[in-house]
C-alpha cells in the first residue's frame, strides 16, 4: 500500500517583482504562523535573461528555516513534488523547469528526495515575441517538511524583460542538473502479485554513496525505492511498481527513467533499449 503523510492547510505567498532585475524575498508568513517561525521559507524570482531566438531563463529560488526541506521531482516517501503552472501568463508559449542535483535524505525508516537549506529552479520560457516582456503570472505548488509537513502554493507575479542580465544562481543550477547519459539501459519486468518487478542495468560512472532511483511520468504508476548495486561495474537497480488503474499495468520502455544520484554527482539515462 502507498503510504502518505498528513498534510495541514494549504498556505498561499504572493511574489511581487517591482523591478525586472532585482529579485524581492518575502517571508511566507501563514506558514510561519503556523509553526511559530515566520521565516520557514523565503521565496524570491530571479529575472534572468533573454536569449536571441526569444527563449528566456528565470529562476525561482526557495530558502529555508534550518531543518526544513522542500523536494525533488520524485520526492519519495509522503513529499509533494513541484507543480509549475503559468498558464495565466502573457507573450509565453511554452516553458518547462529545471531541477538541479537533490540529495537523498534516509530518516526514521523513510526516504524522501530533495533539497535543504537553499534550491534554485531554473525555467526555461519561450517568448512569442522575442523581444517583448513575459508577464509572468501562475503559481508554484511545492510541500515543505521539517517533523510536520505541508502544502504551500506559491504565486508567482514577474515581468521579465529582454534582455535581462547573467544570474550566477540560475546557471549554477543548470550547471548542477543530472548529467544525462547516452549509453543503454536495459530492463526487465517481471509480474508480482501486485503489480510487476522492473530491473534496470546501465554503465554508470560510479560514485560514494550513489542511490537509484526509478520514475515513470504516469502519476498513477507508483515506483517503490529502488534497491541499488554494481555488478561488474554496471549499476542495477530493481523496484516494484504498481497501479492506481484499473486493470493490468502498461509501461511504455521508452518513458522509465533512471536517475542515479550521490554527494558529488548525478546522471540521468532516460528509456530501456532492450
Amino acid at each position: 500500500m502507498i503510504q502518505q503523510l498528513s498534510f495541514r492547510a494549504a498556505a498561499r505567498l504572493c511574489v511581487l517583482l517591482a523591478a525586472p532585475v532585482a529579485p524581492v524575498a518575502m517571508a511566507l508568513p501563514a506558514l510561519g504562523q503556523s509553526f511559530g517561525n515566520p521565516d520557514v521559507v523565503k521565496v524570491d524570482v530571479l529575472p534572468g535573461w533573454r536569449e536571441a531566438d526569444g527563449t528566456h531563463y528565470a529562476g525561482v529560488r526557495i530558502q529555508l528555516a534550518p531543518g526544513w526541506k522542500t523536494y525533488w521531482r520524485t520526492p519519495g516517501d509522503g513529499g509533494i513534488p513541484p507543480q509549475f503552472d503559468l498558464t495565466g501568463s502573457g507573450n509565453l508559449v511554452g516553458f518547462a523547469p529545471h531541477m538541479p542535483r537533490p540529495t537523498v535524505f534516509d530518516e526514521d525508516g523513510l526516504r524522501s528526495v530533495g533539497y535543504k537549506t537553499e534550491v534554485v529552479f531554473p525555467l526555461r520560457l519561450s517568448a512569442e515575441t522575442a523581444d517583448a516582456p513575459i508577464a509572468l503570472n501562475g503559481s508554484l505548488f511545492i510541500g515543505v517538511c521539517e517533523e510536520i509537513c505541508m502544502p504551500a502554493e506559491v504565486q508567482l507575479d514577474a515581468v521579465l524583460t529582454a534582455p535581462g542580465q547573467s544570474s550566477a544562481l540560475i546557471a549554477a543550477a543548470l550547471e548542477a542538473e543530472p548529467t544525462r547519459l547516452n549509453t543503454p539501459m536495459t530492463c526487465a519486468f517481471e509480474p508480482t502479485e501486485e503489480g510487476l518487478r522492473v530491473r534496470a542495468v546501465v554503465d554508470a560512472p560510479q560514485q560514494n554513496g550513489e542511490v537509484a532511483v526509478l520514475e515513470l511520468p504516469d502519476p498513477m504508476l507508483w515506483v517503490s525505492h529502488a534497491t541499488t548495486a554494481r555488478e561488474g561495474g554496471k549499476v542495477v537497480a530493481e523496484a516494484e511498481i504498481r497501479s492506481g488503474h484499473d486493470g493490468p499495468i502498461q509501461i511504455a520502455r521508452e518513458d522509465l527513467r533512471l536517475t542515479l544520484i550521490s554527494a558529488g554527482a548525478a546522471y540521468d539515462v532516460q528509456g530501456c533499449r532492450s
